[in-house]
């Protein structure tokens, strides 16, 4: 530490200026690292593409293959041409396992698709043999290229330069197109070669594989070339394309039929057009993903080296202006450290006399704060009685309104009690009207038997049996009329007795209209009451947050005055730091001791005690 103070300033500010300067060749580094490794990705992406181009070309044989021998298990192909294109085959799969070595892609992929390819030469001597159906084939030669597609997907997903993923998928599309195509060609050739009708299942397949063939072509995600995107239009425009369209509807049409007229092995060749073209579409689209590959890696080198240029220039030029700017940096330091000094002695003085305020104003507001605490701790209990008596009145109300409930229900009971007595005294009348009634038929009976005895008397014997018979219904009309005058004394006595209970029950009625009236009186003053009680509970709780308020607003001012004499002193130990540091810039600038500001600080310090009404 004792050697970097001997040093000039100047220097010193030098030597820092280096950091920025290294700090720009690790930059530079970087960025020739990540070119090195944009440039090894491009170049593993390029060994890729010429594998695809290999496995594009060994599906191609395959498929040719699978269609071939599809043909030849219908006996509608010699043996003669399978064998010929299984040579073809054999020399695509050599070019494959040459490019393999070079791949960038997993161990185990790899692996797997060789072992795909091994069981090629059992399925041929089967298919020799004739051991197999053509559907079979067909599956176990497409699970054979659809392993070389898997391929494909692994070259999709591994790391690529910027916009080259894309066209690497539509290449993979592309492919899928052409796959999709032989299964058609080896499916339509086969079942033309049989010439009988369509199984269910076979004509499930061709129908899938044709509209998977077409949306493959017509997939959003296929991004073409200009070059292929004519291609692709003049091939679905050519001959051959619309020849496979009439035959793939002819067979539609006559599916259960049989009987197409159409000869297996020349439509094979007819509809390997539409393959080979989707081959050749492959083809030109690999060759403009690598030209445009290379393209890249050319720009990218271009521009890395132009940038390392570019961030030399720059870094001279950071250099000179570096050393211009510490070369002005000096001389107003020395200026500022000066100024630095007189203003700490200032801030120093200020401080203190400043503590003794806060200091004051503190202890007034821990004063101000006890009492307003006291306060709102009385108006707690007030508020405390208040809501009690809130809560009373509402309890009074509930009850009272109960009673009000209950009296106006035992009003309507006596008036349905009233009404009960009026239809009683009416029932009583009716009855009354109606033993009068049996009255007068017994006093009839009564003269028709004593007509009937006077009449039987002077019959003589003749009519003494019906004597008798007179008599006894003298006597049931005698027994008649004395019951009925004793319900009639009975039924009067009711009478009387229901009116009189009319009249009580009348009284008591015009009593429980009173209560209600009362009820309903003292109900109302309960419920003004409450109002007013619980408006005051909310008076006196509103007051209680208001002095709650002023006690935080006290608590917080005298928690302020505290913090601001903390400061104070704070600030005084600081204003003695920075004159140590002031000393200690000009120990670097090189300047020895410091100037000497006793004279202003002091006049500062009588100024300050003059406008706070002290005397020094």
């Amino acid at each position: 530490m004792a050697f970097l103070l001997r040093i000039r300033f100047t220097y010193r500010l030098i030597a820092l200026a280096l950091f920025p300067f290294l700090g720009f060749l690790t930059f530079t580094v970087l960025v020739v690292l990540d070119n090195l490794k944009e440039k090894s990705i491009t170049e593993r992406m390029e060994n890729n593409i010429l594998f695809m181009t290999s496995i594009s070309a060994l599906m191609d044989q395959l498929q040719k293959e699978r269609g071939m021998s599809a043909v030849y298990l219908n006996q509608g192909l010699e043996k003669a041409a399978v064998d010929a294109q299984r040579k073809e085959t054999d020399k695509a799969m050599d070019r494959f396992q040459e490019n393999m070595a070079k791949a960038a892609l997993s161990q185990q992929s790899l692996q797997q698709a060789a072992d795909q390819l091994q069981k090629l030469f059992p399925l041929r001597q089967e298919v020799d043999m004739k051991k197999i159906s053509s559907r079979e084939n067909i599956e176990r030669y497409s699970t054979i290229i659809d392993q070389l597609l898997a391929l494909d997907n692994h070259i999709v997903n591994t790391p690529t330069t910027k916009g080259v993923g894309k066209l690497i998928g539509s290449i993979n599309i592309l492919e899928l197109a052409k796959e999709n195509a032989g299964k058609l060609r080896a499916t339509m050739s086969s079942l033309l070669a049989a010439d009988r009708p369509i199984d269910f299942k076979d004509f499930q397949r061709m129908v899938s594989f044709r509209s998977k063939v077409e949306s493959n072509l017509d997939s959003p995600a296929l991004v073409l070339s200009k070059e292929g995107k004519e291609k692709l239009g003049r091939f679905r425009s050519s001959n051959e394309w619309r020849e496979i369209d009439h035959v793939y509807e002819l067979m539609v049409q006559k599916v259960n039929q049989g009987g197409f007229g159409v000869d297996g092995a020349a439509f094979f060749k007819t509809i390997t057009v539409q393959v080979e073209n989707i081959g050749e579409l492959v083809n030109t689209e690999i060759d403009w993903i690598v030209q445009k590959t290379r393209t890249f890696r050319r720009e990218s080198t271009a521009k890395a080296w132009t940038l390392i240029i570019s961030l030399s220039i720059i870094a001279g030029l950071l250099v000179v202006l570096t050393y211009a700017v510490i070369r002005s940096i000096a001389d107003p330091l020395e200026r500022v450290s000066k100024g630095l000094s007189m203003a700490s002695e200032n801030v120093s003085s200020a401080s203190k006399e400043i503590a003794s305020a806060s200091n004051s104003l503190a202890e007034g507001a821990t004063e101000q704060a006890a009492t307003i605490q006291e306060t709102a701790a009385s108006l707690e209990e007030i508020a405390s009685m208040v809501k009690r008596n809130a809560e009373n009145a509402v309890q009074a109300n509930g009850v009272m309104s109960e009673a009000k409930h209950s009296v106006s229900d035992a009003q309507i009971s006596m008036n349905r009690l009233s009404q009960s007595m009026e239809e009683i005294a009416q029932a009583s009348n009716q009855t009354q009207k109606i033993i009068k009634t049996i009255d007068e038929i017994a006093f009839q009976t009564n003269l028709l038997a004593l007509n009937a005895a006077v009449e039987a008397a002077r019959a003589g014997e003749a009519g003494a049996g019906f004597a008798v018979v007179a008599d006894e219904v003298r006597n049931l009309a005698r027994r008649s009329a004395e019951a009925a005058r004793s319900t009639n004394d009975l039924i009067e006595a009711t009478v009387i007795k229901v009116k009189d209970g009319y009249h009580v029950m009348h009284e008591t009625v015009q009593v429980f209209t009173k209560v209600a009236d009362g009820a309903e009186h003292v109900a109302v003053l309960l419920a003004e009451i409450t109002a007013a009680s619980k408006e005051q509970a909310t008076g006196v709780d509103q007051l209680n947050q208001a002095v709650s308020e002023m006690d935080k607003v006290t608590q917080q001012n005298a928690a302020s005055s505290e913090q601001t004499a903390a400061s104070s002193e704070e600030l005084s130990a600081q204003a003695q730091q920075l004159r140590e540091m002031v000393n200690e810039l000009m120990a670097v600038l090189g300047k020895n001791g410091t100037p000497s500001f006793s004279g202003l600080s002091r006049n500062h310090s009588i100024n300050s005690r003059l406008r706070l009404g002290t005397t020094p």
